[in-house]
């Protein structure tokens, strides 16, 4: 029994004692990326965010693995956080699933190193004052994606297609424009592209979601809003025919005229004086 014990005490130490430095400097990169996010950011409550202290039991707002190794989840609504997000640290959390930074003062551009975060799967920003090109998120487990209220402008991504998982899609009230992809998302279920510049016809697949998903975009037509109008292609009937008269007849015609008075007049003034005589 001393020999199997003494056996599997080094196999345990070579397979897993090497991984405890690299679970320590993951979590400790992501420590030190929400630190340097805090610090850029100004925020009205205070987050008591001590770099001593253990992130996965004490941070507030910052939730774990369940092994405690890496960040995977931010949870800071109405914070009070103000400007614009860095780059660099968010950005950095690439075990992160869940974003959620609704409903605080946030602007500018989202840095791509937060829509390039592969293991995304809920994103919740809504009611900040982001702005810039709608950004193309590229996580294909994302199940949930809200950037309503903000000033995004451009057109919808085309690449919105690829995320088959997504069951809600909000974008309401930004400033979005162009015409809607045709995108097929099985899963989709709840849907909201209200209030903003977008225009054409709404995609067949897109047509079972309520009135109120499409409401305010006034250049967009088809269900359920109003049908779209048809432009007739019946050719336009030729032009009636009429004659063309030369000028020049007319005006012969009009001395013509003239000359026929005068013969009259004078025809008429030679009888009288013929009926005066007699």
């Amino acid at each position: 029994m001393k020999l199997q014990i003494s056996m599997v005490v080094p196999i345990f130490l070579f397979t897993v004692l090497p991984i405890f430095p690299t679970v320590v400097a993951d979590l400790n990169s992501d420590k030190q990326a929400l630190l340097d996010f805090a610090a850029a950011v100004p925020h009205v409550r205070k987050l008591s965010w001590n770099a001593a202290a253990p992130v996965c039991s004490s941070w507030i707002g910052v939730s774990c693995n369940v092994n405690r190794s890496r960040v995977v989840g931010i949870h800071l609504p109405g914070i009070g956080f103000t400007g614009p997000v860095p780059a660099n640290s968010i950005g950095k959390l690439d075990a992160l699933k869940v974003l959620s930074l609704r409903s605080n003062y946030l602007n500018g551009i989202l840095p791509s190193d937060i829509t390039s975060i592969s293991s995304l799967q809920f994103v919740y920003l809504q009611n900040n004052n982001f702005f810039g090109v709608l950004p193309a998120f590229r996580s294909l487990q994302l199940n949930a994606l809200d950037l309503s209220f903000n000033s995004f402008s451009g057109s919808i991504p085309p690449g919105f297609q690829n995320l088959t998982r997504l069951y809600l899609l909000n974008l309401q009230n930004n400033s979005i424009s162009g015409a809607i992809p045709p995108l097929n998302l099985p899963r989709l279920k709840i849907l909201n592209f209200s209030n903003n510049n977008l225009n054409g016809s709404i995609p067949d697949s897109l047509q079972k979601f309520p009135n109120s998903s499409f409401v305010g975009n006034s250049m967009l037509c088809g269900l359920p809003l109003t049908p779209c109008s048809t432009v007739s292609s019946s050719p336009s009937p030729s032009p009636s025919y009429f004659p063309t008269i030369s000028p020049h007849k007319n005006a012969s015609r009009k001395k013509l005229n003239s000359g026929s008075i005068i013969a009259i007049a004078v025809g008429g003034c030679a009888v009288l004086f013929l009926l005066k005589g007699r």
